[in-house]
């Protein structure tokens, strides 16, 4: 059977895109030395523990976490969901141990969601807004930032925009609950997101009854096993440590000072206690967000072209879907201002702001054929060629200024601090530290965050045998004179200095001690 020339046209397209963003995070990706945040260390030491046949545990362990569990070796992570960490895993097997293997899986997925865009622009518009979406998401600032962060977001965009795309061609509703299962097991904010998407299908599928039924079936089938593992450890299917943040940066816990204590706190009891105090977290986290969300794309107009895309198409066919984005960018963003702040947690609707973009530029185009051509190529310079050339080119021009580098020194931990440690302490040896993340990936040892008080740290944790105050806290603002003044806490306590002795002093300013 020969292909017709549309479709022929269809898999070069498909085909073109994924190239072009294979090359491009290909040239770019060997720039990069270390990993750059402390969430990509972190999903990449458990990532090493899993490769190695350790389960899903971790190396980084907050003090919160020994009230649910007091091993300190093996300990279970009680923070993250699994799927990142276990294809970051797989990653290890092919490539290596090694921060490149961490980024091939970020950037494997910023490559497969450009053909994904493509195809669902042109599914919601024509064949030139899917082409123009996916070269926009392809060169993107904020796509090729998070392809080279090692974390999870490109791998959560993939799964939800994927989920969407085929709730909205009102595919079988079990492989919608698949792909939602999926993103849960990447993100837990999939729940904050579940009423916008439910209310979508609710409204855009005939049998909206059957098509809901089928996907809660496919969602229960994919998370019950990591709901069996939270229940047989915690007692609660749902339970993560993230609930907490939910009580951190108040004026009762500033900052996140309850992951280093020993004792939970009721998160909905704190709520009912202290109303006051959570409204005006909620007010200040909400501006912060009103203000961040903006800024993604580092380009004020792409979300002001989606704008005028969402007022454009609304009232058409896709009111449904405009209706569920609009609902889930609202209960998420309520639901935040309650917790932490973490703008990034908006990048999975990037796709659909990309695409109404797109869709609003061609249709003004189609409009006025006759003057719509310059502007097209005006508003394309300014939105996809400007920004994007900029950012690219300052990729090899300087690393983040949160990277930990294999080679040179870092505002975290100095590489020779992280050597000597792996070098002069047994693999299984406890290291009770102010920057836990560098000790569990770099140093390969297990690290407890050091406790705001020296005597809680000597009464609830039992067998240290090792202390290291890192030289991280060079750069000060509100919450790092917070932190110094917990390293000053153990450095100037006389039952500190008694009961540990000084192993080495770094050229970083960071100390590593041993019990006497």
């Amino acid at each position: 059977m020969v292909n017709s020339p549309g479709a022929s046209r269809e898999t070069f397209h498909t085909i073109g895109l994924t190239l072009f963003a294979a090359i491009l995070f290909g040239t770019v990706v060997l720039q990069m030395d270390g990993l750059r945040t402390v969430d990509s260390i972190d999903y990449a030491q458990i990532a090493r523990n899993i490769y190695r046949g350790d389960g899903f545990t971790t190396k980084e362990i907050y003090p919160l976490s020994l009230a649910f569990d007091d091993s300190l070796v093996h300990h279970p992570s009680f923070k993250r969901a699994p799927l990142f960490p276990l294809a970051v895993a797989a990653s290890f097997v092919l490539f290596g141990v090694n921060h490149y293997a961490v980024y091939a899986i970020s950037g494997f997925f910023y490559v497969l969601l450009v053909p994904v865009v493509y195809h669902f622009g042109k599914a919601l518009f024509e064949k030139p807004v899917g082409l123009l979406a996916g070269i926009i998401v392809a060169t993107s600032p904020l796509s090729i930032e998070y392809a080279l962060s090692g974390l999870s977001e490109p791998l959560f965009t993939f799964l939800f925009t994927i989920a969407l795309y085929l709730a909205y061609r009102r595919s079988n509703g079990a492989l919608v609950g698949v792909a939602l299962g999926l993103a849960y097991l990447t993100r837990y904010n999939v729940l904050l997101l579940l009423p916008g998407f439910l209310v979508f299908v609710s409204l855009h599928y005939d049998d909206w009854k059957r098509a809901m039924t089928k996907l809660a079936a496919g969602f229960s089938i994919v998370i019950s096993p990591w709901l069996v593992r939270n229940y047989l450890l915690t007692g609660d299917p749902l339970f993560s440590l993230y609930r907490y943040e939910l009580l951190m940066y108040t004026a009762i816990y500033p900052y996140d000072t309850l992951y280093r204590m020993f004792d939970p706190v009721d998160p909905v009891g704190f709520f009912l206690t202290y109303p006051g105090i959570m409204l005006r977290k909620a007010a200040t986290n909400a501006m912060a967000l009103s203000v961040d969300i903006p800024t993604l794309f580092r380009n004020f107009l792409v979300p002001a072209l989606a704008i005028g895309g969402f007022l454009e198409f609304y009232p058409s066919k896709h009111r449904n879907l405009v209706l569920g984005i609009v609902l889930m960018i609202v209960s998420q963003l309520i639901a935040l201002s309650f917790f932490l702040p973490h703008t990034r947690l908006f990048v999975p609707f990037a796709p659909f702001v990309v695409i109404f973009a797109s869709a609003f530029v061609y249709r003004k185009f189609e409009q006025g054929r006759e003057y719509g051509r310059p502007l097209l190529a005006v508003v394309l310079i300014i939105v996809l060629l400007a920004p994007n050339v900029v950012v690219l080119s300052s990729l090899s021009a300087q690393q983040p200024s949160n990277v930990v580098t294999d080679d040179d020194a870092s505002e975290y931990a100095e590489n020779e601090d992280l050597e000597f440690i792996r070098e002069h302490t047994d693999e299984d040896a406890v290291i009770v530290s102010d920057a836990p993340w560098v000790v569990a990936w770099y140093a390969d040892r297990p690290s407890v965050w050091l406790p705001a008080q020296y005597e809680e740290m000597r009464n609830r944790i039992s067998g240290v045998e090792y202390v290291y105050v890192s030289g991280y806290y060079r750069y000060f603002d509100e919450e790092n004179a917070f932190n110094e003044d917990v390293r000053t806490e153990y450095l100037n306590n006389p039952a500190f200095e008694e009961e540990y002795e000084p192993v080495k002093r770094f050229k970083s300013g960071g100390i590593l001690f041993r019990k006497t």
